[in-house]
């Protein structure tokens, strides 16, 4: 059993080493990661350098609107597309877009996560009532990356023109109804909220930098 475990893992690290020397010899490909628990709960002093050494070009993370454990919006905003609004904390981003750019590396931000407040409290992963709330949201992150915003600092933020709407909406984890009743049958309810998701993120991103491209 040992020998045939040591045999598969060979198999796909050499699977993984044909696919890393296929990816670095086209010239639009790049390599990225999207690991949440060292990139943005872990210690950047030590996660970017390592991430570095590998080669990674791109890391995506989870931009949190509200989530379980972390939240940017900590109540509802008064203006919700201004990023100096005093229910935002960025400081989890201001670090990480930051570490990514000085070690060369280029942030991926998907926003995601609905707060109580924009959906009757039906949980991060229902998406909310109005999208114009979720459009706001975006602009104001868009604003704060936008490479001109000072941070109180003093510092100039990195700009963030790389922008992702949710994760997996296919997935009740991340969204939520999938499906609702319609008479004796089902019909599909992620796919019409994702589309309202997709048109909030992209307007908000694009009403600041038109060039910010939204996938």
């Amino acid at each position: 059993m040992r020998r045939g475990g040591a045999g598969a893992l060979v198999l796909v690290v050499g699977l993984a080493l044909g696919l890393a020397s296929t990816a670095n010899a086209s010239g639009s490909l790049r390599v990225g990661i999207f690991d949440d628990g060292v990139v943005l709960y872990g210690e950047p002093d030590r996660v970017f350098p390592q991430l570095a050494r590998t080669g990674t070009q791109l890391v995506r993370v989870n931009l949190w609107w509200a989530g379980p454990s972390i939240r940017v919006a900590t109540r509802r905003p008064r203006n919700g597309a201004d990023p100096l609004d005093l229910s935002y904390n960025w400081d989890t981003y201001d670090r990480t877009v930051r570490f990514a750019i000085v070690n060369n590396m280029v942030p991926v931000f998907s926003i995601i996560g609905t707060p109580p407040w924009a959906n009757q409290a039906r949980g991060w992963n229902v998406a909310p009532t109005n999208p114009a709330d979720l459009r706001r949201f975006a602009a104001a992150a868009q604003k704060r990356y936008s490479g001109s915003f000072v941070n109180a600092d003093g510092v100039t933020l990195p700009r963030v023109s790389l922008w992702m709407a949710w994760n997996e909406p296919n997935n009740p984890v991340f969204l939520k109804p999938q499906y609702r009743r319609a008479g004796r049958t089902w019909t599909i309810q992620s796919g019409r909220d994702y589309a309202k998701i997709c048109n909030a993120v992209v307007q908000g991103v694009k009403s600041v930098q038109r060039s910010s491209k939204v996938a």
